[in-house]
């Protein structure tokens, strides 16, 4: 039986013929998702004895610009592939990261995300939510704290924001008084839940301002859901949050930007609450 990125492979690939050093990459990269998935540009060309450039041009024939870009769907494909122990499982077997390592890691996430990331992307939910009447954010498990977070900074700059990560019975409470007025954005990452996908296509109902913060662009799509793909995938047993927090931070300093004033007035205000109840 194919595995879930062997499938995914062949129905980019459809009824073309790739050239035979192509071909070399896509059987590797069907057939070692194991190994290729965390691999570089270099380690994939020498397992497949082509050269680097034939690595870049398998995955532009994918219908990607760059490696960059479609190893964060191949990744996402791969991991959702594999269960919460077989994830812990493949980490165990490798060398564990060191505290400096881990955080080289992540410095990598970031630049997968600068060279993946297009400014469009954030200016248009930027805009979404400061033209909407609130603003509602749902997530789960790790990616609540991410969630949490942008709830209370966008609250500073005086946007009507709240969060749901609890119950989903709550989640459904938030997203059935959602308007056509509303925002509504699901952070579903890593090993991303399918409940809030279902959440998403609710809230379609309800208002056309959903936004989906997602692993992959092509894949887990649904209708009238906009993906966001952030690059989280890690070597480690848990999921890289900074590629998220640094794309959300984004969208605050938009926000920031495009307000002007009326945020940095906001700021002030809580400013003034804060020194009022002595809580700095």
């Amino acid at each position: 039986m194919s595995s879930k990125p062997e499938q995914w492979i062949r129905s980019l690939i459809a009824d073309r013929k790739p050239s035979r050093a192509i071909s070399s990459v896509l059987s590797y990269l069907s057939k070692q998702p194991h190994d290729a998935a965390f691999s570089t540009v270099q380690e994939i060309a020498i397992a497949t004895k082509v050269n680097p450039a034939t690595v870049v041009r398998t995955a532009q024939f994918l219908g990607y610009e760059g490696w960059t870009s479609f190893s964060i769907d191949y990744r996402a494909v791969f991991l959702e592939d594999l269960s919460a122990g077989q994830i812990i499982g493949r980490t165990s077997t490798n060398p564990p990261l060191h505290g400096l390592d881990s955080i080289l890691e992540d410095a990598r996430k970031l630049q997968e995300l600068a060279e993946t990331i297009d400014i469009k992307t954030i200016e248009r939910l930027t805009s979404s939510i400061t033209s909407s009447q609130k603003t509602i954010i749902l997530s789960t498990g790790t990616f609540s704290g991410v969630g949490q977070q942008f709830v209370h900074n966008a609250q500073l700059l005086g946007i009507h924001c709240t969060g749901h990560f609890g119950a989903p019975s709550e989640q459904i409470n938030a997203i059935n008084a959602v308007t056509s007025a509303d925002t509504v954005i699901i952070i579903s990452l890593w090993k991303y839940s399918k409940v809030l996908d279902s959440f998403g296509e609710f809230a379609r109902e309800k208002t056309q301002n959903v936004f989906k913060i997602g692993n992959s662009q092509s894949h887990q799509k649904y209708p009238g859901l906009e993906t966001i793909p952030l690059p989280v995938d890690s070597g480690r047993i848990f999921p890289s949050t900074i590629a998220a927090v640094a794309f959300l931070q984004a969208v605050l300093s938009e926000i920031v930007h495009v307000q002007g004033k009326s945020a940095h007035d906001s700021l002030e205000q809580m400013e003034h609450l804060w020194k009022r109840f002595n809580i700095t």
